[in-house]
Order: structure tokens, then sequence, then C-alpha cells
């Protein structure tokens, strides 16, 4: 092998597949996409076509729509989510400030554990949740970002190709809450107008921030807002139900049981916790409330 791999200056008959795919590889780890400019070596052996270099000048260039899931002359870069084998994929976001329960979250679906030791995240975390809908399944890959403003260097860059996002802030915590817009604003400058849901965190805790602010915040950055309670469970499914919802466009989109899923632990809130998480934000909402069970 030669020594130059990596260097996309080599000539080399071996080393110019190898470094684009390499380079390939890293660019799809960040952005989700195929770089502009990149080698036809790949896509050709995928497609099994001829590569380039053994193409004959002025022979037309097949195309294999049908296999990539575009439609003839739509760009692969244009469509708004990839397929993974069995439904749609999207790159999810978690942001907001350290110990606001992100990882936590992420955990408690995976696993249906709950951390009792508190360990920082650096820099990020990427792990795949799959979620049972009434269309089918659908894949989160989900990038849980630092918190703390030591690991905040690479932050945009994790930002770069996400397509939805949750922002957490802890009840019991009003700098928490405080930093949310602030949250909001750093995402959307890099991904634009994208489905942001914002949770309250440990509401089975004595809070501080009120389910009024939450509500108040959401009209402010016309975001979608739940209480949320990683440890008892309350409103665990609703974030990645509505960005569902979102980014399907079905409103009437339903999340469903698995054969052979983990059983729940049996620590759910009271019904009075509930209700009163209920009436709190629909006072600040002015809206009757409503039956919801049917959704999960």
């Amino acid at each position: 092998m030669c020594v130059c791999v990596a260097n996309r200056s080599c000539k080399h008959p071996f080393c110019v597949p190898i470094a684009d795919a390499m380079l390939s590889r890293l660019w799809g780890m960040i952005t989700g996409k195929r770089p502009p400019g990149s080698s036809e070596v790949r896509e050709r052996a995928e497609e099994g076509g001829e590569p380039p270099a053994k193409r004959r000048a002025g022979s037309p260039r097949s195309t294999s729509s049908a296999s990539r899931g575009n439609t003839p002359g739509q760009a692969a870069s244009s469509k708004p989510q990839q397929f993974y084998i069995g439904g749609p994929e999207f790159k999810l976001l978690l942001l907001g400030d350290g110990q606001t329960g992100k990882t936590c979250f992420v955990q408690r679906h995976l696993s249906g554990e709950f951390p009792q030791v508190y360990r920082p995240t650096e820099g990020c975390e990427m792990r795949k949740l799959k979620v049972s809908t009434s269309q089918g399944p659908v894949l989160f890959n989900i990038w849980d970002t630092a918190g703390q403003e030591q690991f905040s260097g690479l932050r945009d860059g994790y930002f770069i190709g996400s397509q939805c996002a949750m922002v957490f802030f802890d009840v019991t915590k009003r700098e928490s809450h405080q930093n949310v817009a602030r949250w909001v604003s750093e995402v959307r400058k890099v991904t634009g107008d994208i489905p942001i849901v914002v949770v309250g965190n440990k509401i089975d805790l004595p809070r501080i921030v009120k389910a009024q602010e939450g509500s108040l915040l959401m009209r402010k950055l016309k975001v979608q807002y739940y209480d949320l309670s990683v440890k008892t469970r309350f409103n665990l499914e609703m974030p990645l139900l509505c960005l569902a919802r979102r980014l399907l466009h079905d409103n009437s989109l339903k999340l469903v049981a698995e054969e052979g899923q983990l059983p729940r632990t049996p620590s759910a809130p009271s019904s009075r916790q509930r209700r009163q998480a209920e009436l709190d934000l629909a006072r600040a909402t002015n809206v009757p409330i409503e039956d919801d069970d049917d959704d999960l």
C-alpha cells in the first residue's frame, strides 16, 4: 500500500478511491451527506456500473435513481430524509445545560434504566433509537451534546445536518430555563427552521420554574413545550411523538408498542401529579384539557 493513501494529490490508481472513501466517510459522519465533488468510483460500484476511469469517452453515464430512492432528476441531497431498512431516519440533537437529563432521557428509552450516578457528557455521544409508530418504525440518530461550556468548541459542527432538536432545562434551576432561548438561537443559526421541542425535566421534584413559564416560552420561541420527568416516565414519549408527527407531516401519527418490548419500571407518576401538571399547562394556554392517552 502506498504511504500517501490519505493524500488526495496522489495519482496512484490504488490510493485515489481509498482516500476518497475515507474523506467521504468522515464527511458523512458529520453531515449525513456525500461531499460535493467526491469520487464516483464507490458510487459506480454500488450501482453495479463501470468506474469512470474505465468508461469510454463520450459514453452516457447510466443512472440508478430507483436504487437510491430518488425520482428521475431529483438529487440525493435534496431528500428531506434518508432511509434505513424499515423506515425513515432523522438526526436528532439533544441540547441544554449540564445535568438537565439529556443522557438519562436516551438511556431511559433504550434500556428502561434510570442512572443513579451523574456522568457528564464530553463533546458528543451518538445513539440510535428506533420508535414504532402507526406508520411503521422511525429511527432517530441521536446526537447527545455536552452542556458544559468547556465542551463548546466543536458544538456548531455537531449541529450540521440535524433535522430536529430537543432542548432540555431543569425546572428546579431557573438559570437553565433562562438559557433555553440561547440554545434555540444557536441551533437555528446552523440548521434553520427545524422542528424543536423544549422540555422542562425533573417535575417529580419541587419546581421553581412553573408550567405557565414553559408555555410562555413556547409562544415566544415558537416551539413545542412539555413538562417531563425522566425518572417517573411522565410525558417520556411525547417529545418523540411530536417530532415524528412534524417530520412525517402526520398529526394523527401514534406510537405503538413493539412485541417483546422491555417492561416499564413501576415508577409511574401518580394520577394526582399528572392531573396537576395538566391543569397548570391548561391554565397557561387557555385551552380545554383533552384525554391524550390515545396518542401513546
